[in-house]
């Protein structure tokens, strides 16, 4: 009974836990290569 309803509740979880968790982990990379030019920003702008 069991290993019928593992396999169903594993495969409709990881595709929708994937998604979100790859994307916020691509953004949170994206924000960390941009903070040199953040503070490149924030020097000029603020002397």
């Amino acid at each position: 009974m069991q290993s019928s309803t593992e396999p169903a509740a594993t495969t409709s979880g990881r595709p929708l836990g994937h998604l979100p968790t790859l994307s916020a982990a691509l953004f949170l990379w994206w924000l960390i290569l941009q903070v040199p030019l953040i503070q490149r920003l924030l020097s000029v702008l603020i002397p």
